[in-house]
């Protein structure tokens, strides 16, 4: 009689065991899925993309030209993920990116990137954006007129005290409003990824508009 007790719990038991397994291993599953994608993100985003273009709008031989570019590249971590959008304003051409005045709209506390995620936490805008996000880096440069020039930058008021919501009010979101301002096409952007913003941007509107050629 014992054995067949023991016999029966053992079987219980072993029928246990791999739904058991199973809920452990649920979490490995989850990160090797992450880290494969993480993999294919940063080597999709690495690949070689079409160059830097310049295009002019809004501008007449009669005024002189602005230049703005919306930018992105890697963000400044190891991996690069997910990447970082910002906008860099010169009055000259070619652009120095390395000194001209450059913006991005970022959380107000590093550690919030995670939580932007799943809900909107307080943001900010803040210059030398171009540092430590070159990697890989596009851009579509476009020449403009000074009051459009300037309106552009005036937007920076407007987005101080935003919120930041990754996907939704974030980096691109701030470039894309910038674009909207200069008059561009702008592509469908919710939950795009910088370097994929931009070259969608580029896309939509290097055939519309009139190549730029310095010295003309």
């Amino acid at each position: 009689m014992h054995h067949r007790k023991h016999a029966s719990v053992g079987k219980k038991k072993r029928r246990l065991l791999p739904g058991a397994a199973s809920i452990l291993s649920l979490p490995l599953v989850l990160v090797a899925a992450l880290f494969a994608y993480l993999l294919g993100w940063g080597a999709c985003a690495r690949l070689p993309h079409d160059p830097i273009q310049t295009i002019a709008i809004n501008t007449s031989s009669g005024h002189e030209r602005r230049y703005i570019a919306l930018c992105a590249g890697l963000a400044a971590n190891p991996h690069g993920y997910p990447g970082h959008c910002f906008a860099v304003w010169s009055p000259t051409y070619p652009i120095d990116f390395s000194g001209a005045h450059a913006e991005g709209f970022v959380p107000v506390r590093c550690e919030d990137q995670v939580t932007s995620l799943f809900c909107r936490v307080p943001g900010t805008i803040v210059e030398h954006a171009a540092d430590g996000n070159m990697r890989m880096f596009d851009a579509l440069i476009v020449a403009v007129d000074e009051e459009t020039y300037e309106k552009s930058r005036r937007l920076r008021r407007d987005w101080q005290t935003h919120d930041f919501k990754a996907g939704e009010s974030d980096c691109v979101a701030y470039v894309d409003a910038v674009a909207g301002v200069i008059g561009l096409q702008r592509p469908a952007r919710q939950y795009m990824y910088p370097l994929d913003y931009i070259r969608a941007l580029k896309r939509a509107n290097c055939r519309r508009c009139e190549i730029f050629v310095a010295g003309h």
